[in-house]
């Protein structure tokens, strides 16, 4: 199946574009194309249309191929562009490629017609890939910036070599006190951060280890003095060829709190003199505490799942 290929062509001659024609179609081309011979044909023919590629004639009697390339580039459209001539010296040949022409043939000799037009199809193509790339990462790029300028969580990046801070966000700012200008190029011992040292061997170590990301509790101290608990997650990245670590951190100081006040009422509920039954919705006993055995002299255990009523029977 023949490659369609949509050609707009910048010449005078028709006899020279039925023999350019003839060649790409034996080359396994399928052509669509139109002809034109002034600026303002090519200008709207280039606005009005869609092309793969721009053959021009290096001299016709009003315009020229010269000409019609500068036209081209000012439409911002990447297309190859190909001047073909009948004479053309070798210093107009290189001006030409200066200029931007991607390829010069000979109307004598256009054996080189067919390789050349699907040679500039790939690059262009290539091009337009490489583009849409670069557009795809714009985008990520962007979509990474906001989230880490506007995450509630603190985010930081660290270099691997010396520990210094080369990036954070308000919300790192937000929890420690600092500024920018206190944190930028300092290390969070010169900052003091840590509140024990154990917590900075445990984010070393984590980092050490490889796992990614690895999960840290830490105490910090924040700029006033308060220290605060933050669970830390860490993960060596690379940016711009530098080893470096992004460290995003939540406070859990209340969390912490809530804990602990939990695990002081069920130390609590262990160590009461007077026996406790906790039910669910239907009567059946969830947990009893030690006093419920010396209280009833029945094992917890069997206790377990049995019903309240149970335990009245007992007393």
């Amino acid at each position: 199946m023949a490659d369609q290929l949509r050609v707009l062509m910048v010449e005078d001659v028709e006899e020279d574009a039925l023999l350019i024609l003839r060649e790409l179609r034996v080359g396994g081309f399928e052509v669509v194309h139109e002809r034109v011979e002034t600026q303002g044909a090519f200008q709207k023919a280039l606005a009005e249309g869609t092309w793969d590629l721009v053959l021009a004639d290096y001299r016709l009697p009003s315009y020229s191929g010269l000409d019609a390339l500068k036209d081209l580039k000012a439409t911002g459209q990447d297309l190859p562009f190909l001047l073909i001539s009948g004479t053309i010296g070798e210093e107009m040949a290189v001006a030409a490629m200066r200029a931007g022409a991607h390829d010069y043939l000979m109307k004598g000799n256009l054996g080189r017609l067919v390789p050349a037009v699907r040679r500039e199809l790939r690059e262009v193509e290539g091009r337009r890939q490489n583009r849409a790339a670069q557009v795809s990462l714009a985008e990520s790029e962007e979509t990474l910036a906001k989230v880490f300028r506007t995450s509630p969580a603190a985010i930081s990046i660290t270099s691997s070599r010396d520990g210094r801070f080369l990036k954070a966000n308000e919300a790192f700012y937000q929890l420690l006190g600092w500024t920018r200008e206190e944190v930028i190029g300092k290390t969070s011992v010169e900052l003091g951060i840590w509140a024990e040292p154990e917590s900075r061997e445990r984010m070393v170590r984590a980092i050490a280890v490889g796992e990614s990301p690895a999960m840290v509790e830490a105490r910090v101290r924040r700029k006033d003095g308060q220290v605060v608990d933050i669970l830390l997650s860490l993960a060596p990245v690379e940016i711009e060829a530098q080893p470096c670590v992004l460290t995003v951190g939540v406070e859990i100081t209340e969390r912490k709190r809530s804990e602990m006040e939990l695990r002081r009422q069920s130390m609590a509920i262990e160590q009461a003199a007077e026996m406790i039954v906790i039910t669910d919705t239907d009567g059946a006993i969830l947990y009893a505490n030690p006093a419920f055995e010396k209280v009833t002299g029945y094992p917890r255990a069997e206790a377990l799942g049995q019903a309240a009523g149970f335990v009245s029977g007992m007393l």
